[in-house]
C-alpha cells in the first residue's frame, strides 16, 4: 500500500503552528523578496479512515441536534 499526501503551503507562523496540531509536516521553507513561506504535507486518509471521520461528524452532528431538543 501506498501513501498519498496532501499539501499545503502557508507564510504565516501561527497558521504554521496550528496545522502542525493536526497532522502537518514541515517539508520545507523557501524565501522570496524577504517573506518565508513554508511548504507542509499529510497523509490523506484512507477510504476507511474517510469513511469513519464521516460517521463520527454525522454522529456529533446527531447528538447536539439531541441535546438541543
Amino acid at each position: 500500500m501506498y501513501v498519498q499526501w496532501e499539501y499545503m503551503s502557508t507564510e504565516s507562523i501561527t497558521k504554521l503552528q496550528e496545522v502542525g496540531i493536526l497532522g502537518w509536516e514541515l517539508v520545507s521553507v523557501t524565501c522570496c523578496n524577504q517573506a518565508e513561506r513554508y511548504h507542509l504535507k499529510r497523509p490523506l486518509p484512507t477510504l476507511r479512515e474517510q469513511i469513519t471521520l464521516e460517521q463520527r461528524a454525522d454522529l456529533n452532528q446527531q447528538s447536539m441536534v439531541e441535546a438541543e431538543q
